[in-house]
């Protein structure tokens, strides 16, 4: 008998195996994520994406990337279900990347609250891992993003923006890929979900789907994140970001960042929102 395949992705924080990403591979051939939660997190409301909530943990939180074998428009569709409080929420998107355009799709993006928490641990007699390396959450946080594609449609590594790091696992009808990178800021208990059907993306002139789509969406979320770590209300969750603020260390990155997407966005006929926080 058929059974589902299981893959975790871990990293080593302070010397130990934590586990941040769970796949699941139903035997029907849809695939299951589950991203790891912090004790508390930030979501993102559906429409704009500037509205910003803390919220307790989520008591579970997966998506589903559906085969669709039966799709009359071919195309694949993408849940996320959660559970809070006992109340049951989905949101649904479908994708034509993979069936028409053999392209990628996105599922969500997460910045990684503290992997050291005994939360994350490993299950006993795991099977599985995948390991992206190690690091210390008191200096950094890991932040991903994940994507599917056909099993033989993998990333090309050298069109990535910036040179994020890429990892990836084939499973029988998809394969997944992680977009992902450290963060000079230290971890808490914290973290931040973005799920793709609750966000609008500026496309600009790439076609959707591509690696340099993909590139510019992990790009254009890592800049949302950078906002909300800075924004003020953000800071009590981090005292080393506070004492940063006040000592001054925080201004010379700001800028940084503020230049970088000037430079990104120039005569594109907007500004970065960062942009503003930091003029």
């Amino acid at each position: 008998m058929a059974k589902d395949h299981e893959v975790l992705f871990t990293i080593d924080a302070l010397g130990r195996p934590r586990q941040f990403l769970r796949a699941i591979e139903r035997t029907n051939g849809d695939l299951v994520l589950i991203p790891r939660k912090g004790e508390f997190g930030f979501d993102v409301n559906s429409g704009t994406g500037d509205e910003i909530v803390k919220v307790a943990r989520q008591e579970e939180g997966r998506y589903s990337v559906h085969a669709s074998d039966a799709s009359p428009h071919r195309i694949n569709t993408i849940k996320f279900t959660s559970r809070r409080g006992g109340r049951i929420n989905t949101r649904v998107y479908t994708t034509d990347a993979l069936k028409q355009r053999d392209g990628f799709a996105p599922v969500f993006y997460v910045v990684t609250p503290d992997l050291a928490a005994g939360r994350f641990d490993l299950p006993p007699n795991v099977g599985k891992t995948i390991s992206i390396g190690g690091y210390d959450p008191t200096f950094a946080h890991v932040r991903y993003m994940a994507m599917v594609s056909n099993p033989n449609r993998a990333f090309d590594r050298e069109k990535l923006a910036l040179g994020e790091s890429v990892v990836d696992y084939v499973f029988r009808r998809f394969r997944l890929t992680l977009l992902w990178t450290f963060s000079p800021f230290p971890t808490g208990r914290l973290g931040l979900h973005v799920g793709w059907e609750n966000n609008s993306l500026p496309t600009s002139d790439m076609p959707i789907g591509t690696e340099s789509f993909m590139s510019s969406a992990f790009v254009y979320f890592s800049l949302h994140a950078n906002t909300v770590a800075l924004a003020p209300r953000f800071g009590a969750e981090h005292p080393w970001l506070a004492l940063s603020s006040r000592h001054g260390y925080r201004a010379p990155f700001l800028q940084a960042l503020a230049l970088r997407v000037a430079r990104e966005q120039a005569g594109r006929g907007h500004r970065s929102a960062l942009s503003e926080r930091t003029t």
